[in-house]
This record gives C-alpha cells, structure tokens and sequence, in this order.
C-alpha cells in the first residue's frame, strides 16, 4: 500500500475530523443533534471564497476571519432554532425537525446568494507539487495537516486551561450542576454552538480548494457525522479518529476497489463496526441533561 494513499486518506480525514469535531462538542452541551451542522462547511467554504475574490487576503487570515463569521453563525443559529426548542422542554424530534429546516434555509440561501454554479478557489492556494521519499505530495496538503494539528492543540488548550473552556466541559458534564455553580449555561451552549461552527466553517475553506465551493457541499456533513458515531458520539478524541480513519478508508478503498465504491466501503465498515461495538471505538460521552 503506498504511503500516499494513506497521506491523501488523512488529509481528507483531517476535513471529516474537524466537522465531527462540531457535531460531537454541540451534542455533548445540548443533548440536541444538529444535522445542519453540515451546512457550516457550505457557509465556509462560500464566504473563504468572498474574503478572498473581494479582500485579497492572504490565504491564512481569510481562514481566521472565516472562523470568526461562521462562529458568529453558529451562535445565531443556535439562538432562532434551538435555543427556543431547548428551554420549553419539547420533544428531541422538535429538534431534528429544526435542523432539517435550518438544512433547507441554509442550502437555498447560499444558493440565492452565491448561486448554482460551483466556485472555484484561486489555483495558487493548491501550492507545488514535491518529492518526498519518492512520492509526490502537495503542499497544500502538508498545511491541512498542520493547520488541523494546531487547531486540535489550541482547542484543548482552551478547553482545559482558559474559564470559558472549562465551564463548556462543567455544561456537557452537567447542566444542572453547572447552572448550581452559577454557570450561564444558555450561553454556554451558545458559544459552544459557535465553535462547532466556527470548525466547520474552517473545513470547508480547507475543503474548497481540493473541489470547490457550492450550496451542496454541506452532504460531507453526512459522512463528518458517521465519523462522529464511529469514534463514539459526543467523544472528541473519538471525533478526531473516527474522522482520520474514515478518510483513510476511503483513500484505500478507492485505489485498490474503485472510487465508484469509495462510499458504499466507507459505510459499509463503519456498520460494521458499529454491529461489533455500539458505542463506538471510544465509547459515548455524553454529559447529564437538566
């Protein structure tokens, strides 16, 4: 097996692992599963193509500033379609319900905006082509790499070290006792819906450049979410290696099968996984609902 299958497998795994990422930490804070979640990368990749036709800012700070405009998304979204959801105590069906509209909301006004057409990324951003131990890598593959590791490190950082982080974990340990604790868990769960976007919002910029940009980009949201259940939902490490393994399998999957199959292999073992261990390869984590 060439070791640039198993390279290319990571670097789209690093795209799954940053969106699984999302949807584990919003369900771990909230309970709710947020299926337009997946639109986040749509949302991203869309405005990382603005930022960049109408600003001309270097690729890295349109990155950030994507960051911050899908984060401030997030939160909105959190607020008009689950918050309300949340407080009264409604059926979780209520919330799958909500996301589906959000799904719907989100597609088709990317689409008003930006239109049908799928938008293509500047050429450079796909850097040069070199020789490493013989195999032919992109540098622009090497920075997904890189840019997923240090996001990984900076959110455990910020997690374990900084307030805010460790009052997101006291919310997803629990809410009642961290509303105990004076915690404002609303918004909490607010901001931790943000973040989930914001990490999307990053996918999809990463993710553009390697396809393109397009209101229906958000389906890789689907796949992001079998990650997610595959490491164990709500289990962030289990993210991370769900999404890795998934974009390695798939890598594999295509070269030595077909790519026609890529996703009917994916699947296919992640069902069974799923038959062998329920729970996942880490086991759920989920935190004490109020």
């Amino acid at each position: 097996m060439s070791l640039a299958i198993i390279i290319n497998g990571l670097v789209v795994g690093c795209i799954y692992s940053l969106i699984a990422l999302g949807f584990s930490m919003i369900f771990k804070a909230s309970g709710l599963t947020n299926f337009a979640h997946g639109e986040s990368v749509t949302i991203g990749a869309l405005l990382g193509f603005t930022v960049l036709k109408v600003t001309g800012l270097p690729f890295g700070l349109s990155l950030v500033l994507v960051f911050i405009l899908s984060g401030l998304l997030g939160i909105l979204i959190e607020k008009l379609a689950y918050r309300p959801i949340r407080v009264k105590n409604a059926p979780e069906i209520n919330g799958v319900i909500s996301s589906v509209g959000m799904i719907l909301i989100l597609a088709n006004g990317a689409m008003l905006v930006w239109g049908a057409e799928p938008l293509a990324y500047p050429a450079s951003i796909g850097g040069s082509l070199f020789q490493i131990l013989g195999m032919t890598v992109s540098s622009y593959s090497l920075w997904i790499l890189a840019i997923t590791a240090l996001l990984m490190v900076v959110l455990q950082v910020f997690l374990n070290r900084t307030m805010l982080g460790k009052s997101m974990r006291a919310v997803a340990d629990s809410m009642l006792l961290a509303r105990l604790t004076g915690i404002k868990v609303d918004r909490i769960i607010s901001l931790t819906f943000g973040l989930g976007a914001a990490f999307g919002g990053v996918a999809g910029v990463l993710f553009a450049p390697i396809y393109y940009a397009s209101f229906d980009i958000g389906v890789i949201g689907l796949k992001s979410f079998a990650a997610a259940i595959l490491g164990g939902y709500g289990n962030m490490a289990g993210a991370v290696t769900g999404g890795l393994l998934l974009g390695v399998v798939e890598a594999v999957g295509s070269t030595t099968i077909s790519s026609v199959y890529k996703d009917a292999i994916a699947y296919g073992i992640l069902i069974m996984i799923l038959l062998l261990k329920p729970s996942g390869l880490f086991g759920h984590e989920v935190g004490r609902r109020a």
